[in-house]
């Protein structure tokens, strides 16, 4: 943040969009987030799925036959709104970290088990995971 500017953190969500409707399962099931402000996490190593987009486009892959080609549904109330606001101070610094984790297999242990991020790698089609912060941007007048 700039000297003189403040961030309040109103909502965090997440926007995933891939080629591929298999990548979905990959991200809904490995991959983790947590929010730091300095050192601090203020939201910590939480699924995905629980940061929704609130818009994009939403509904089936009829190929997929049952899964959700977004995180969460269209419309702004799916989306994480934070109990508090969190106070970005000036100079202070914040992060979104994001990380993948091996999970098994659905299958009774047939198939070791699944590293999303080497299979969403592995993909050469369309890839995107953003993050965005909905808040008050303020600025001390004088």
């Amino acid at each position: 943040m700039s000297s003189d500017e403040i961030f309040l953190i109103l909502s965090l969500r997440f926007y995933v969009q891939f080629a591929t409707a298999a990548m979905y399962r990959y991200v809904e099931d490995g991959l983790f987030f947590t929010f730091l402000v300095g050192n601090k996490p203020m939201l910590g190593a939480l699924p995905i799925f629980v940061a929704p987009c609130g818009g994009g486009m939403s509904g089936y892959d009829v190929n997929a036959q049952a899964h959700v080609i977004t995180n969460g549904t269209a419309d702004w109330g799916g989306i994480l709104r934070l109990a508090k606001p969190v106070k970005i101070e000036k100079n202070q610094h914040f992060s979104v970290d994001v990380e993948f984790y091996t999970f098994a297999s659905l299958d009774a242990g047939v198939t070791a088990a699944i590293d999303p991020q080497a299979q969403i790698n592995a993909d050469v089609g369309l890839k995107i995971i953003k993050c965005f912060l909905g808040g008050i941007l303020a600025r001390n007048v004088q």
